[in-house]
């Protein structure tokens, strides 16, 4: 007769069980099973690897910790660095299952969590940490995470403004305030995450579709935003396309600087043709609204600025302000009718914001 409670015996039922895919029932009784065998590592062993096929890593560490304190560094020591590993794999999987659910869903707080684990488990995944970034900017209670991560930072600002508007030139020009930090590139608002905690003012530039998420601007960000006539936008080509910035794209970014950014506290509109015409005056406004100083004239940015070479090539290049580059629109046939027929194509927005910023849309 067989002994049900001896090792070899206990282990063979166990077997059974996972022969028979019952996972659950296969971890429920390795657990009962190590309590009648204290001292056999196996039975930790193969719980872990029943948790591993539920797709519960917590349960499965919890059980590889419970093997290696029976044989640390015994028969079984290679099978459970190999159980080590496969919990790994399993918590990337999950993590970035979960993580995309999560943001697919809305539920942002969850989202960074996994997205964050992701991309600390592969940092060179090709999009968990940029993904897990929006999602912290997006999630409730950031502004809090934010002064609990990074109490010393004396000033965060958040660059925005519609594409083709001068947000880069403008970016050039802030590059000569002292000790500033500023995010590569176009970030998510989650980029302040990734400045270093010390006294300076912090700086991230907008992503394409920022405006998206303007009521999601934490507390306590000031907001430089940055806006040009909308005849310069809409004719602006980009890379060899023409009307890069399309009407609805136009319109959707101004309805959400009126809905959102009109009244918000620590707001700073700044004008593209105001940096073009009196770049003075413009420093002066932003290191008021800063409570910062440049350690030189915004007008002589293309002396200094480092902004990489893709952005100057779609700036066409660093050169000196130039006034004649205003409303080349002005006096060509084709270009009036087809802005004539952006006009009479708007809802009302671009007649809204032409006259809150006194910008002429009569051709």
């Amino acid at each position: 007769m067989t002994d049900a409670t001896n090792p070899a015996s206990l282990l063979a039922q166990g077997v059974d069980l996972e022969r028979a895919g019952a996972w659950q029932e296969a971890f429920d009784f390795y657990l009962t099973a190590q309590d009648q065998a204290p001292g056999d590592a196996r039975f930790s062993m193969r719980r872990c690897g029943a948790a591993i096929r539920l797709s519960d890593p917590t349960a499965a560490a919890q059980a590889l910790m419970a093997a290696r304190a029976i044989d640390a560094q015994g028969p079984l020591a290679e099978k459970l660095d190999q159980l080590e590993e496969r919990i790994a794999q399993l918590r990337v999987t999950q993590d970035r299952i979960l993580g995309v659910q999560a943001f697919e869903a809305g539920d942002f707080a969850t989202a960074a969590h996994h997205l964050d684990a992701l991309a600390a488990a592969v940092p060179d995944h090709p999009w968990a940490h940029a993904k897990a970034r929006i999602a912290a900017g997006l999630a409730p209670g950031f502004a809090q995470r934010l002064q609990a991560e990074q109490p010393h930072v004396s000033a965060r600002v958040f660059l925005s403004g519609c594409g083709r508007s001068g947000t880069w030139l403008l970016m050039a020009m802030l590059q000569g305030i002292e000790g500033m930090q500023t995010a590569p590139g176009e970030q998510p608002f989650g980029a302040f995450l990734d400045l270093p905690n010390d006294e300076a003012v912090h700086l991230v530039k907008r992503q394409h579709n920022a405006y998206l998420h303007f009521d999601k601007i934490p507390q306590g960000v000031k907001v430089i935003h940055v806006i040009r006539h909308p005849f310069d936008v809409l004719m602006s080509a980009h890379r060899g396309t023409a009307h890069h910035i399309t009407l609805d794209r136009l319109e959707g970014e101004h309805s959400a600087y009126f809905q959102h950014l009109a009244d918000r506290p620590d707001t700073c509109v700044v004008r593209f043709e105001d940096m073009v015409h009196t770049p003075d005056a413009v420093q002066s406004r932003i290191e008021a609204f800063l409570g910062v100083k440049s350690s030189r004239r915004f007008e002589d940015f293309y002396k200094h600025a480092d902004l990489g070479d893709e952005i100057v090539e779609a700036m066409h290049g660093l050169r000196p302000l130039d006034k004649t580059s205003l409303h080349r629109w002005r006096g060509d046939r084709e270009a009036e009718g087809f802005l004539r027929q952006q006009v009479a194509n708007s809802t009302g927005v671009l007649t809204r914001f032409a006259q809150a910023f006194d910008y002429e849309l009569d051709l």
